[in-house]
């Protein structure tokens, strides 16, 4: 007995491995490549930024506070994104969740403000040297709770 349930929409609507994003043509820089995309590295302590989360947050409340805009939102805006084998940030993924992680609307100005300073992180470090010259998957959760942002994660 197998778990393949036979239901070809199912196995299609599932990527081979988790963390991979797909080059999508009508969102994706062409530019951005992957040096083996088959060798993904899934792991969040084999990636790190210059500086550390702190950093990113910093960097995140001065873009936002920059736009002058308020925001009415309170949840968590989640960005999975790839850095390649030289450290470049590409082929950006967003979603708006409640506090209960169910999908929801966000501001798109917000939004925008969220791709902004996501496309601007260009630090990032390979923290094992076993994962130089890879490919890796990362995912940042920013929390914002009655339209500041209140943390981070990853």
């Amino acid at each position: 007995m197998g778990c393949n349930t036979g239901n070809q929409e199912l196995v299609e609507h599932y990527p081979n491995q988790m963390g991979e994003i797909s080059f999508d043509a009508e969102t994706d820089d062409p530019v951005f490549q992957l040096c083996n995309e088959q060798d993904l590295v899934h792991s969040r302590v084999s990636l790190s930024y210059e500086g550390g989360r702190a950093r990113i947050l910093k960097i995140s409340q001065n873009l936002i506070d920059s736009t002058g805009l308020s925001f009415d939102y309170t949840g968590y805006i989640m960005v999975h994104f790839l850095v390649n084998c030289q450290g470049q940030p590409g082929r950006f993924r967003f979603e708006a969740m409640d506090m209960g992680f169910m999908a929801q609307d966000a501001p798109a100005a917000l939004m925008d403000s969220i791709d902004k300073v996501i496309r601007s992180l260009d630090e990032w470090i390979i923290t094992r040297a076993t994962n130089a010259g890879k490919d890796h998957s990362k995912y940042l959760n920013f929390k914002f709770v009655n339209g500041q942002l209140d943390a981070i994660t990853h």
